[in-house]
């Protein structure tokens, strides 16, 4: 089971439920290629996958692209104490 959202000409898989008692029937890459399938009923051209598992989504026609992430911590204790 997979939700998504259309928002323009993007499509968001958000989130994904697997049975991992069914793993060996490839559920991922299924899941995968209906929201890539549906997106092009759609006439969508970007579609959002997240991160991670770029294998399968390679498999699935997607590219990757670096993305940072910056933060400020207004203190830095916790994290010297968790050092």
């Amino acid at each position: 089971m997979v939700f998504c959202i259309k928002q323009n000409n993007e499509y968001f898989g958000l989130i994904a439920g697997l049975n991992y008692k069914y793993l060996h029937h490839q559920i991922y890459r299924q899941l995968l290629y209906a929201i890539v399938e549906r997106a092009r009923e759609l006439n969508i051209n970007n579609v959002h996958l997240g991160f991670g598992a770029s294998l399968e989504k390679k498999r699935v026609g997607a590219s990757s692209y670096n993305n940072f992430i910056f933060v400020k911590q207004k203190s830095h204790y916790s994290s010297e104490a968790m050092s």
